[in-house]
């Protein structure tokens, strides 16, 4: 009879701990946990057109890394990080300036059955990874 009311109470233990250990684990509680840091920054925008004729074409316009990074410590919401990043105005690199590819673009720009979008892309590193 002993042996069933242990083997409860340690089933009951188990379904506690099996409840109770993540959400310690994950809260912002739990003393282990560190802030997520924003320690670098990437940003690069292309111009992709495609048509018929001639396919699909992806022009870089933009690429830089960030200029400034500032950690949001003073908001309201203590379990949420946030930073402030800011890029260059210029590009760090020329952008694809070939002459002929400039006048392809342009061209395929002109046609009807054309379709043209700007893809922006962005890296995030937090605490050096």
């Amino acid at each position: 009879r002993w042996e069933k009311v242990l083997q409860g109470g340690l089933l009951l233990v188990g379904l506690i701990v099996l409840i109770v250990a993540p959400i310690a684990l994950f809260s912002t509680l739990n003393p282990s946990l560190q802030a997520n840091r924003l320690t670098s920054a990437t940003l690069s925008g292309n111009l992709i057109v495609q048509s018929s004729a001639e396919g699909i074409r992806q022009m870089r316009l933009y690429r830089g890394s960030q200029v400034s990074i500032v950690q949001e410590l003073g908001h309201s919401d203590k379990s949420r990080d946030a930073a402030e990043v800011s890029f260059g105005a210029v590009s760090e690199e020329t952008f694809d300036s070939q002459t002929v590819f400039q006048a392809r673009v342009a061209q395929a720009l002109g046609e009807p059955d054309v379709t043209a979008w700007f893809q922006f892309k962005y890296q995030l590193e937090f605490n050096g990874h």
